[in-house]
């Protein structure tokens, strides 16, 4: 229901309301009270690339969302395109209070309240460019740098944290990948053998037309 019709049914009742058979309804004296706006906020028209499509309903892009680009966005982008194994990482996105980013100290590449990430080259970029005065490539190179050496370091110290536990007796368990790709290459290998002896079966059947079909495995006779 548009302002008008709210202002005018009010202005109407008012009027009914004034016949002493009319009773007083709940509704009327909050939005006597408080009436409908007469005036709505500013609308903000969206802009538009120029370089949009137009057809001959007008431009196709009137009633689309715009696209949002923050300066981050690009080194991200970047970053993973360089490193695509960085995103098979498992990562924590969720905050605990919503304010993680006021924990963090980005003139300094390590944090030690979020785990090492591309994020980490990202934020240290910016920090460089914005206190440094370095231009953006120049800012991404030596975070990217920052960023070796303590994935680096990261990986040598689980390595001695592994051995450290092997030498005291410490028993590791195939992962669920391991397990996962040992399961997968029996079915596999079955599969295969399967298949071969079928093949087999086949190239002597067009090769001796007298075969005794009874003398291969049960499984292969119970295929078409």
């Amino acid at each position: 229901m548009s302002k008008h019709q709210a202002n005018s049914i009010l202005r109407k009742f008012a009027a009914q309301a004034k016949k002493p058979w009319v009773g007083m309804p709940s509704w009327y004296s909050a939005v006597a009270k408080y009436p409908p706006v007469s005036q709505y906020l500013k609308r903000i028209t969206p802009l538009y690339s120029s370089k949009a499509r137009k057809g001959k309903n007008g431009n196709k892009e009137m009633h689309h969302p715009q696209s949002i680009h923050w300066p981050e966005d690009r080194l991200r982008k970047k970053f993973y395109q360089d490193h695509p194994w960085e995103l098979a990482r498992p990562q924590i996105i969720a905050e605990n209070d919503g304010n993680d980013h006021l924990y963090c100290d980005w003139s300094q590449p390590d944090q030690p309240r979020k785990a090492l990430s591309g994020e980490n080259v990202v934020q240290r970029t910016m920090w460089l460019t914005q206190y440094k005065k370095m231009d953006v490539q120049s800012a991404y190179d030596e975070a990217r740098q920052e960023f070796y050496k303590l994935r680096a370091k990261q990986e040598i110290q689980q390595r001695i944290a592994h051995d450290q536990a092997q030498a005291l007796g410490a028993v590791f368990t195939k992962s669920d990948l391991e397990l996962g790709h040992e399961l997968d290459q029996a079915v596999l290998n079955d599969w295969f053998e399967k298949a071969s002896q079928r093949s087999e079966v086949f190239r002597s059947k067009n090769t001796d037309p007298v075969i005794d079909i009874s003398s291969t495995s049960p499984d292969l006779q119970s295929k078409p």
